[in-house]
């Protein structure tokens, strides 16, 4: 019974430990972008539109308006959180229709990363590693707009 009893702790114990981070099941879950050099008032007429990837933004399948972001100042960004979850199988149209900037986002490309990293868990999350904005190649988890 001792035997059973210290297993089963022991088990507890060493799986509590692989599963410190929440990894997401889905894989990918990416809403947000950061605006650099723009102030809060030049998001109020954010449109943020979803195309289907290649389809050189002739074939839409979603928008957004700035009234449906939670939209927040930090560290000299602004951070919008959108109403529609970002993939790498769309291409994203940003814009700031005030101001009359366009930001076309495209080629985005995915990699892993280990999450949980233990030799009882081996879950993996997906995230940004490079994409485009209007042509040029940018890097990063988190897409970057700037003015």
């Amino acid at each position: 019974m001792r035997k059973i009893l210290f297993s089963t702790i022991l088990f507890l114990i060493i799986s509590s430990c692989c599963t410190k981070k929440a990894c997401l099941s889905t894989g990918l879950d990416q809403d947000e972008v950061d605006l650099l050099n723009f102030t809060l008032a030049e998001t109020n007429s954010l449109v943020v539109s979803s195309f289907l990837a290649g389809s050189n933004f002739t074939n839409p399948i979603d928008s957004a308006f700035s009234e449906d972001f939670n939209i927040s100042e930090m560290n000299s960004r602004i951070n919008v959180s959108l109403s529609i979850d970002l993939n790498a199988e769309n291409d994203y149209r940003f814009e700031f229709r005030d101001l009359g900037l366009t930001y076309n986002i495209t080629n985005i490309e995915l990699g892993e990363y280990r999450c949980n990293k233990c030799f009882l868990k081996k879950d993996n999350n997906l995230e940004f590693t490079n994409y485009q904005v209007n042509g040029t190649s940018q890097q990063g988890a988190k897409f970057e707009l700037s003015k």
